[in-house]
């Protein structure tokens, strides 16, 4: 092999499994192009970021169901019942503020355990399930208020303290909720892998009849994950109610197949058993720019939803020529 063919060869090697991460860039200057310092300008990029977090914290949740070889898209449903009740017990019941964030953290467990429940020990399927559960919630979203939004109050007893966990700067220029998101992708990362539950979901997602084998409890592993899914949504519910101030029953209704495509595109494969929690970082910030980029050039959001199924559907092929 000469020299030339060894640096192309030493190129490939260096940019496989990268094609999420080179569409990043690309779009970054692309942008910066023809947006100029508009796009680059600290205010938009911290807007782009604060938008995705409570997106991309639930779907590290998403991500985890994925690589164990399920699927979970009630995940919008919980977030939005979650926000909900939250809002619905603040300013109808006239409960405290602390008590009515605890009162709606108890869905993202009650939801998590039932879609365990019917997957694992009823041996349902993953999509069948969740879908069936979620049109559940969503019913229950509409039915609190009579399918009306709930505006909380500026009066509100320590309200300002609850919206600083959505709007609030770490450092004075960093978004809080950003930082939060960081934190737990790489605390389940180290999870998945250092960890042997975390170790046992990629076991299942490859092969459940085999991971049974080595001993791997499939029905536990399987309750554990969809348990912290719809955990992690209930707490991006609680986020997007302290950004918006207000309980909407049609909002997160489109996140379960949003975040399955920004799981994909982020690198974990949609079979199973393989993928990286950190690649969901890229994933976010990809669908997040397009919506930022579609935004700043005047057009609608049915683009980024087209534009983003182009790009889930290049790295589906990407997966499958690997």
């Amino acid at each position: 092999m000469n020299k030339k063919e060894l640096t192309i060869q030493n190129v490939r090697n260096c940019l496989r499994g990268k094609g999420t991460l080179l569409v990043l860039i690309v779009m970054i200057l692309f942008s910066t192009c023809t947006f100029g310092s508009t796009f680059m300008s600290w205010s938009n990029v911290s807007n782009v970021l604060r938008q995705m977090s409570w997106f991309g914290i639930a779907a590290i949740g998403v991500n985890l169901c994925i690589i164990a070889g399920g699927r979970d898209v009630s995940v919008g449903y919980t977030a939005m019942l979650t926000g909900m009740i939250f809002t619905f017990c603040i300013t109808k019941l006239g409960l405290n503020l602390w008590i009515s964030v605890l009162i709606a953290l108890c869905v993202g467990p009650l939801v998590g355990i039932i879609n365990g429940f019917i997957i694992a020990k009823l041996h349902v399927r993953a999509m069948i399930a969740t879908l069936s559960v979620g049109w559940i919630l969503s019913s229950l979203g509409l039915i609190i208020n009579n399918d009306s939004t709930i505006y909380i109050s500026k009066q509100t007893p320590h309200i300002g303290l609850f919206y600083s966990i959505s709007r609030s700067n770490l450092f004075g220029f960093l978004p809080t909720p950003f930082c939060i998101f960081l934190i737990l992708v790489f605390a389940f990362w180290y999870f998945t892998t250092r960890t042997s539950t975390g170790r046992a979901i990629y076991a299942i997602g490859g092969d459940s009849e085999s991971a049974s084998m080595m001993g791997i409890n499939v029905v536990k592993t399987q309750m554990i994950t969809h348990f912290i899914c719809s955990v992690l949504a209930c707490i991006a519910g609680l986020f997007l109610v302290a950004r918006t101030g207000v309980g909407d029953p049609a909002s997160c209704s489109q996140w379960g197949f949003t975040m399955m495509s920004t799981v994909v595109i982020g690198g974990t494969r949609m079979r199973g058993g393989r993928g990286d929690i950190r690649g969901i970082i890229i994933g976010v910030l990809i669908y997040g720019m397009i919506g930022n980029m579609l935004t700043m050039a005047g057009m609608t959001k049915y683009w980024q939803d087209m534009i983003t199924g182009l790009v889930l559907l290049m790295a589906i092929l990407s997966q499958n020529l690997k």
